[in-house]
């Protein structure tokens, strides 16, 4: 019996999937397994036509599930560390090679100041702040230097959503 006020089938359906919440899951992952490509395919095919929405949906997901993600990446970086550590020695790498050996000492002792600055930072406000690049170390169309006029101190939020581009 199909009801013509959507309003009415809609509460129909939330009652029906509050009533039966186990057969109905057992079902949908029944189905997902027996047709697992072919929802793949699906998801990458509305994902590549609807971009702006996906990108949209995803920040917002992110935004209201900022602990769930810490989590499953801390779990992620526990089940990996051989990968975690390759990461970093490449940082490192990186960071070494950018730092150029006409550094005086004075610029030196500058940008340990910068390092000495954030981490006090942290401590007075509580927020976890970081040292950033203004010209990223390692971009796609420019590679900036370790030097004391290309740090800034940033938030890590503001950090990690700036990525690894020149700030707007």
């Amino acid at each position: 019996m199909p009801y013509k006020d959507i309003e009415k089938q809609r509460e129909a359906s939330r009652k029906y999937y509050a009533e039966n919440k186990q057969k109905k899951r057992k079902a949908c992952r029944k189905y997902y397994a027996e047709n697992k490509q072919k929802i793949r395919e699906a998801s990458r095919k509305w994902r590549a036509e609807n971009k702006e929405k996906d990108c949209e949906t995803r920040r917002k997901w992110r935004a209201e599930n900022k602990e769930k993600m810490y989590e499953a990446q801390r779990q992620w970086s526990k089940a990996n560390p051989s990968k975690i550590n390759g990461y970093s020695a490449n940082r490192r790498a990186t960071r070494l090679n950018a730092t150029p050996a006409w550094l005086t000492d004075k610029q030196q002792a500058e940008m340990a100041a910068i390092y000495k600055e954030a981490t006090a930072m942290e401590k007075q406000t509580g927020i976890l702040h970081h040292v950033d690049h203004i010209v990223p170390l390692k971009g796609k169309n420019v590679s900036g230097l370790h030097v004391p006029w290309n740090l800034q101190i940033l938030t890590a939020t503001e950090n990690i959503s700036k990525g690894n581009r020149l700030q707007d």
